[in-house]
């Protein structure tokens, strides 16, 4: 089996922001599923059968892309992508320890935005 490097593009800096969101998000959503590959990290649940956010770490910043409208908050902005999963229509971006509890206020409502719709 190889072993596949994740999340290569990322530093030292936006790894320690992202286990402090997965670490939170995980006491929020116990049932959530936090997963990494080569360039994203994804939050899922099995609940749900799928991700319900998406993060692209770089160096000095992470996007998140989350199904929440554009509306639902002035910090997002059009994040549509090409691609299977096109429903990922808002991003945030997160450029400072700062940003860590919108990044998880906004996930935490995604998981709940794709619950309710699925009613």
């Amino acid at each position: 089996m190889i072993n596949v490097a994740t999340l290569i593009v990322s530093s030292i800096i936006t790894k320690k922001w992202l286990s402090q969101i997965k670490s939170e998000i995980e006491k929020q959503i116990p049932e959530t599923k936090y997963s990494e590959s080569q360039y994203w990290a994804t939050f899922g649940s099995s609940e749900l059968n799928r991700n319900f956010v998406y993060l692209r770490p770089y160096k000095t910043l992470i996007q998140l892309f989350t199904p929440l409208p554009v509306s639902y908050d002035d910090s997002l902005v059009d994040g549509k992508t090409s691609g299977g999963w096109m429903e990922y229509i808002s991003l945030f971006k997160i450029k400072s320890e700062h940003d860590i509890g919108k990044a998880i206020h906004l996930i935490s409502k995604s998981y709940a935005f794709i619950k309710a719709s699925r009613k």
